[in-house]
């Protein structure tokens, strides 16, 4: 064979070529057979495989010196030894490229895979993470690195890992099984819900059905009820699917439906204690309290312990006019658990009912000594008890409840009330304007807040909020007499005139309204219509002297000074 030079073969081959003759030449008798062997399969001379041989072996990686730093070469060389068992050498060889291109795909992949087989689950992970940083989408080190942090119990950081992993390869079993997992935990119910459509019949029927359970208890009901009929048309008679039916039902006020699901359960001679719990609430939510009463008493007997039982007995009794068994069945639970804020809270409630103000304040504070942190309660007793009487006390309370961050509709008004009476009116109107933004779309709420506005000279504001209280009740006299005035106070008196008719017509004997129309007319120059409204008001004894004030000021804007002054003169 004639003599090949060494820049007709490309330095992966030779590389592998190399290797071929190391790892073989035990094979033959010396090595210079084994060279001409191997070299015929390459392609070349004896004589050039053995000057290859001879560079590698000064370069000590199995690569020729002159190639030493061609990361082709050098995965060639690492890829032949991985494949050849020779594991150590392979990562030497890896390790190598990646100091020759650190961002080699090819190089950080397989040695991540190959650390990962020889147990260095470390070095494996922090080489994927290198590739991520190269290749952010590649899935093979997003799961690597999402099942490595979740291996070790950092959930937080393996979810949005194997949520990417996921997204790239939904079909991944292993995938879908620990991104489900992690879904519901985190409680985004749509991905959980999507990894188990990927999973085999078994899991992905026992993953929804959790599911729906978790949406039921979310609240979200329309959609807990389509999942659960879903998985009823699976596995027709499954009880726990039919209960999850007819719970969702009831909480979407479709009683009909909920009966018939009931009725095809049927509570039979020995209904389970679930069968008679859905039934029991099924028919205290259709005002059947002596009903509810009899289904929780007969699933009390099957469960003597369960405090949520003990709870919605005394619920029942209290709806069905026993105070006194209700008043004891909670005194009953209280002995067993004085910690008990279920049952401090209904009693104080029941207190309240019987107009018993400093019982009632005294369970609600035994409440808060148990959980501080029920702010519900905070706020409650800061308004019912304490605001219209200790408004310093009122204020710490709901001051303490919003620097614990309950910023609630209730504490932000509580709060702006005792401002507003103690005269801090702009930050009043910032609270209640806070509480607005909260979704607290009550009428009485924007009213307060206009009427703030108002006493600041806020005119614009005030009319914006008087609108706004218009836009969602039409009707409401205090709105419709609250922005006439605001328009009066804005120089707009003509357009005062039309609310303050709006609110007569609902309300005709309201003298305040009728004068404050009469000044509107005075002030909008319109003077006949400013007499008529005197001469309503004139026909009241309690309001004749208001009238003829009234009158006397319309007659001195008319000029008429001289009528006016005998009429106050007639009057003092």
């Amino acid at each position: 064979m004639a003599e090949t030079k060494n820049k007709e073969f490309p330095m992966d081959v030779r590389a592998k070529a190399v290797a071929a003759l190391l790892e073989n030449e035990k094979k033959y008798p010396t090595r210079y057979a084994a060279s001409r062997a191997i070299g015929a399969e390459f392609g070349c001379s004896s004589r050039t495989l053995l000057s290859w041989v001879a560079a590698a072996e000064r370069s000590g990686d199995g690569v020729p010196s002159s190639e030493g730093d061609d990361a082709a070469a050098l995965v060639a060389a690492a890829e032949q030894a991985r494949e050849s068992g020779d594991t150590k050498r392979a990562l030497a060889l890896f390790e190598k490229v990646l100091t020759v291109e650190p961002k080699h795909v090819q190089a950080l992949t397989m040695l991540a895979r190959l650390r990962r087989d020889a147990g260095d689950a470390d070095g494996s992970a922090e080489t994927y993470r290198q590739l991520l940083q190269v290749r952010p989408k590649s899935f093979e080190a997003l799961r690597a690195v999402g099942e490595y942090e979740l291996q070790r119990g950092h959930r937080e950081a393996a979810f949005p890992l194997l949520r990417q992993a996921f997204e790239i390869k939904p079909t991944d079993a292993r995938t879908c099984r620990n991104t489900a997992r992690l879904a519901l935990e985190f409680d985004d119910l749509a991905l959980a819900e999507n990894a188990f459509a990927g999973m085999e019949e078994g899991d992905r029927f026992s993953g929804l059905k959790s599911i729906a359970a978790r949406r039921l208890a979310r609240q979200e009901y329309a959609s807990a009820l389509e999942t659960f009929t879903e998985l009823l048309k699976i596995r027709p008679g499954d009880l726990q699917l039919s209960l999850g039916i007819a719970r969702a039902l009831r909480n979407l006020r479709e009683f009909d439906k909920a009966r018939a699901v009931m009725r095809i359960i049927g509570s039979g001679d020995s209904p389970s204690l679930e069968v008679l719990r859905e039934h029991g609430a099924l028919l205290e939510a259709t005002g059947d309290a002596e009903g509810a009463l009899e289904k929780y008493r007969r699933a009390q007997q099957l469960a003597p312990e369960d405090a949520g039982l003990a709870s919605v007995i005394a619920r029942c009794l209290a709806k069905s006019g026993k105070a006194a068994d209700a008043r004891a069945q909670w005194q009953d639970r209280l002995e067993k658990d004085p910690r008990s804020t279920e049952a401090l809270k209904a009693l104080a409630g029941l207190a309240e009912k019987d107009g018993d103000t400093t019982e009632a304040l005294a369970l609600y504070r035994r409440v808060l000594d148990v959980d501080p942190d029920d702010h519900a309660v905070r706020v409650h007793v800061a308004r019912r008890y304490l605001a219209p009487e200790d408004g310093a006390r009122a204020e710490e309370e709901f001051r303490k409840a919003l620097a614990a961050g309950y910023r609630k509709s209730g504490a932000l008004v509580g709060l702006g009330g005792v401002l507003e009476r103690s005269g801090r009116l702009e930050e009043a109107a910032s609270l209640y304007a806070e509480a607005i933004e909260t979704g607290d779309t009550a009428p009485r709420l924007r009213l307060a807040l206009a009427a703030v506005q108002s006493k600041l000279k806020r005119y614009e504001d005030a009319e914006a909020s008087y609108r706004g209280v218009l836009a969602i009740e039409a009707t409401s006299v205090a709105a419709l007499g609250g922005l006439a005035r605001t328009l009066v106070a804005r120089g707009k008196p003509a357009d005062a005139v039309e609310f303050f008719l709006r609110a007569l017509k609902a309300e005709p004997d309201n003298s305040a309204l009728r004068l404050a129309l009469a000044r509107a007319y005075r002030m909008a120059g319109q003077f006949p219509a400013a007499y008529l409204q005197c001469d309503l008001l004139a026909l009241k004894s309690e309001t004749r002297a208001d009238a003829e004030h009234e009158r006397a000021l319309c007659l001195q804007a008319e000029g008429r000074h001289s009528e006016s002054f005998r009429l106050r003169k007639g009057r003092g």
